[in-house]
């Protein structure tokens, strides 16, 4: 009795009323979804009378649950690897004079409902067949801006013939195209490309090309089939044999073929430019002299070509591709180009697609010396517009034009827009942009002698201009040289992350002591200060370095953060230093002399000074294991225990093997000394243990593990310097 009733409630919604829509979806694990979906639903379903019929495909999570509250039919539906079964059975269940087929993962845009709502309550929907509609699919979450356009063939008027056809990329087969219609403001997001993981979208794509691949099988002319292959999947191999299969197929002029050929020629383009095969330039002119109207010649094979002729530096060709290209766009969302855009979606049609294409033509006008309509580009098309992914892009051909003509007011601009403070609400656009705009400027701010390609710099004045850029400090220290205004500009720099290399190397140089804002920074920081400045210091004057270190060795910092810097300074130019190229060996010894002073300072500060010992250096960081040897291989040297001083240089090879040149040179020194040294004065037991250890060796081949053992024995170490002698 209680089955009876469910049944009839599952079923049956109300039929007091006609029922306008169908509206089918099939989901299988659908929680993250399906809610936005069926919610996003409720206000046409309120405009008109709808129902909702939904099959589960063997959902192990709360999708069903979520279902039931939205679905006026809701059924189980056994899964047999083939969508049109599915989508079939939800069409046999419906009642509607029309049927809407819906996705999990897409969302009816609100201002959808009145053209829908129109055209079914019109006399239009009583003539008419079939509609498309408008899916735009998301495809960077980070920006929601970013997203493709297509018609897809989703409405039906519901007769017994409408059925849906294809194991997988399942499709209703259309009428006479005077029965077609499409409803162009009736829009669904997609966001389905966003959100699935790794493993699941390999998983799902390899189930889809095996689907698709038996339908080759069942079907070997089906050029739709070959092509679906190439859009699903990821092998460059799999990718060139399936288009060149469906170009076969196209020449031989098989059943449909006239459909399908811009769209295969257009794949065929894509994959040869990406993978430079040769086929390239003779695809491209198949597609301008065959498919010239075409909206996949026009948009993506424009594209590609506008690319090509970048890499190939021929800017007219630059500048006639990218109009062709941008004058297509609009025409994607004309009704006039429904059927040619429903086969397959446009590749390069998102607006940072566009962006970047606008920002080509800008390049190629500037390089042509035609830098006022270079600059009309920028202006018309703003640092606050454009797309996040070509923002550093749009930057970086900009500069090119600072000395070719103004381009004050489109920098103005710029900084109003990420520094403007006049709202409290936190524009994420500004933000991200203002991160692109200062590592930007970062990249260009570089010193003119290590630089080689001169037409991107931009010249310190130009910047120091914008005081709400922090930058401008920056740039003003490069202007100075007055040591009292470094010092003042200095003590204004906020985020010392962000100086420039050439600007920190600077202060050094004019041995300006850094503010105490800079050594508020972390310790990775510090050491990649360090390190910036060894590198500008080798373009320079390497003295620049020694003499700080000669200036500070003598002062005893007990802030820790200080002290830091300092050790990293002296280590790191101590690693960077090329020794084949130094034989001075005073200049060897000064530097070690430096190293252990800063070691002492920083180690004294950073450890307990009861850690340290011998049995105890490998267990802390290498570095300073290193650093704390080379001090004891100074103080072996003071004390004039040249035996000893050998001892601790290559035990010090153990921690920083890239330090080999180095040591090399200090040993040999060291040996040379010893050569001469007597040994009258060494004990007689010591000559005699030595002896005998020697006696023990010789008795085993040198590769010999015991000779490895012996050596690594406290007795060996007590006369190793009498035996290597």
């Amino acid at each position: 009795m209680s089955n009876k009733k469910n049944k009839k409630k599952n079923t049956i919604k109300s039929n007091k009323k006609k029922i306008e829509l169908s509206i089918g979806l099939i989901v299988k694990n659908e929680e993250r979804c399906l809610e936005k979906c069926l919610q996003a639903l409720k206000p046409l379903r309120d405009a008109i009378e709808c129902e909702v019929v939904i099959a589960d495909t063997g959902s192990t999570d709360k999708t069903k649950e979520i279902a039931s509250k939205y679905a006026d039919i809701l059924f189980d539906f056994e899964w047999i690897d083939d969508f049109s079964a599915a989508r079939n059975a939800v069409l046999d269940k419906c009642s509607g004079r029309w049927y809407l087929g819906v996705d999990a993962d897409e969302y009816m845009d609100e201002s959808s409902v009145d053209e829908m709502v129109s055209f079914l309550k019109s006399d239009l929907s009583k003539k008419m067949d079939f509609s498309y509609i408008m899916i735009n699919n998301y495809t960077d979450k980070n920006d929601l801006s970013q997203y493709y356009s297509f018609y897809a063939f989703r409405m039906a008027r519901l007769t017994k013939d409408v059925r849906y056809f294809g194991k997988i990329h399942e499709s209703m087969e259309n009428g006479p195209l005077e029965k077609l219609y499409a409803l162009k403001n009736v829009v669904f997001w997609h966001d389905g490309y966003l959100n699935i993981k790794k493993n699941l979208q390999k998983k799902k794509e390899q189930r889809n090309i095996q689907l698709i691949k038996k339908e080759i099988e069942d079907d070997p002319t089906n050029v739709l089939r070959y092509m679906q292959v190439v859009e699903s999947s990821n092998s460059q191999y799999e990718k060139y044999e399936y288009v060149k299969k469906a170009i076969d197929l196209v020449e031989e002029k098989v059943d449909g073929y006239e459909l399908f050929a811009k769209v295969v020629y257009c794949h065929a383009v894509k994959i040869a430019y990406a993978y430079n095969y040769p086929e390239f330039s003779s695809w491209v002119q198949i597609c301008l002299e065959r498919y010239p109207d075409s909206l996949y010649t026009r948009v993506d094979v424009k594209y590609i070509l506008t690319k090509y002729s970048i890499k190939k530096h021929n800017y007219e060709d630059v500048i006639q591709y990218g109009k062709d290209y941008i004058a297509a766009i609009p025409d994607i969302f004309d009704i006039k180009s429904l059927l040619d855009i429903s086969l397959s979606t446009l590749k390069y049609s998102q607006k940072k697609d566009q962006d970047s294409i606008l920002i080509d033509i800008a390049k190629a006008y500037a390089e042509l010396g035609d830098y006022d309509k270079s600059r009309q580009i920028f202006v018309e098309n703003t640092f606050e517009s454009i797309s996040l992914d070509v923002a550093d892009k749009w930057l970086y051909e900009l500069w090119f034009l600072w000395n070719k003509t103004d381009i004050s007011s489109i920098v103005s601009s710029i900084m109003d827009f990420i520094y403007n403070e006049s709202t409290d609400e936190v524009d994420t656009n500004a933000l991200d942009k203002k991160i692109i705009f200062e590592k930007n400027i970062e990249k260009h701010f570089v010193n003119d002698s290590i630089i080689s390609d001169e037409k991107h710099i931009l010249p310190f004045a130009f910047i120091a201009k914008f005081d709400k850029c922090e930058l401008s400090y920056s740039a003003k220290i490069m202007l100075s040289d007055e040591t009292n205004d470094i010092r003042q500009l200095s003590s204004k720099i906020d985020k010392w992350n962000n100086v420039p290399d050439i600007v920190l190397y600077k202060i050094l140089k004019f041995e300006i002591e850094f503010p105490e804002k800079f050594y508020q920074m972390t310790a990775d920081e510090l050491k990649e200060a360090a390190i910036k400045i060894i590198n500008v210091s080798k373009y320079n004057d390497e003295n620049t370095i020694i003499s700080y270190l000669n200036k500070n060795c003598e002062n005893v910092y007990d802030n820790l953060k200080y002290t830091l810097f300092d050790f990293n300074l002296c280590l790191h130019y101590l690693l960077m230093t090329d020794w084949k190229e130094i034989e001075d060996e005073s200049y060897c010894q000064s530097i070690i002399y430096l190293s252990s002073k800063y070691s002492t300072k920083f180690l004294k500060l950073y450890y307990n000074e009861n850690l340290f010992d011998e049995n105890m250096i490998d267990v802390i960081p290498g570095m300073h294991g290193f650093a704390w040897i080379l001090i004891q291989y100074k103080n072996s040297i003071d004390a004039g225990d040249l035996k000893k001083s050998i001892y601790w240089l290559k035990k010090s090879l153990k921690l920083a093997p890239n330090m080999k040149e180095l040591v090399k040179n200090l040993a040999s020194n060291i040996e040379e000394k010893l050569k001469d040294e007597p040994t009258e004065n060494v004990p007689q037991e010591l000559l005699m243990l030595a002896e005998k250890v020697k006696t023990i060796l010789s008795a085993y081949p040198k590769d010999d593990p015991a000779v490895k053992a012996i050596k690594q024995s406290d007795i060996y170490k007590k006369v190793a310097y009498l035996i290597e002698k």
